[in-house]
């Protein structure tokens, strides 16, 4: 699912952030972090990791009707619970850590409380329909970038840094200035950038190839 974001506000002596997110079609979706590295790039990988929120968000308004018909009266009775007196009110679970799942093909969330008085609460992690999963890399690769540190980086541990001017000179020479300029002076390097499909292209890297090199690049 496609969306873009606006930031509405950044201060980052409270370490405070506020990102709306859209999607034609659907309401705005607002999600507010508390980052503490106020870099570009980490920024980006906040606002970019927190949308998945919204997209399970949009994805549950499709599944609601748009109305209900409920009855407007009824009548019930209610007896109050015995408080033991050592609850304490302010307790709250511990949430576990996050489980090691494949954004790609997974998303998980996070369980209902059951017992106010347990002791942690976990997660289940699910996996995407065949479309979800299309969606996803869709998405993924409209926004995913890198920055020519990680690029190089990358392209040196598969042996295909050195010989890189070679290989953007056999580019069509329509096409060999753009690229070099851009390879040279790209402040970052986005996956859907027609100059990096190009030269993907010419590396011998079909979609899947290109999506596996951005990846591993990010973990640089």
């Amino acid at each position: 699912m496609n969306y873009t974001y606006e930031i509405k506000k950044i201060e980052p002596k409270a370490e405070f952030l506020v990102v709306v997110y859209s999607s034609e079609g659907y309401s705005d979706f607002t999600r507010s972090y508390n980052p503490t590295d106020f870099s570009e790039e980490n920024i980006a990988a906040i606002i970019h990791g927190g949308a998945a929120v919204a997209v399970e968000f949009w994805q549950r308004q499709d599944a609601h009707p748009e109305e209900v018909e409920l009855p407007i009266e009824g009548s019930g009775s209610y007896e109050p619970p015995v408080v033991d007196p050592d609850f304490d009110p302010n307790y709250v679970p511990e949430i576990e850590p996050e489980p090691e799942f494949d954004p790609f093909t997974q998303y998980i969330t996070l369980n209902l409380i059951e017992d106010p008085m347990q002791a942690t609460v976990g997660w289940t992690v699910h996996d995407m329909t065949a479309e979800e999963q299309a969606e996803f890399l869709s998405g993924w690769r409209s926004f995913v970038q890198v920055t020519p540190r990680q690029a190089r980086l990358e392209l040196a541990k598969r042996g295909q840094l050195s010989n890189i001017n070679e290989i953007i000179e056999s580019l069509p020479a329509e096409q060999q200035e753009i690229v070099q300029i851009e390879w040279e002076y790209a402040v970052s390097v986005e996956r859907n950038s027609p100059w990096v499909i190009q030269l993907g292209s010419a590396l011998g890297l079909d979609e899947e190839g290109l999506d596996d090199l951005f990846k591993a690049a990010a973990q640089l």
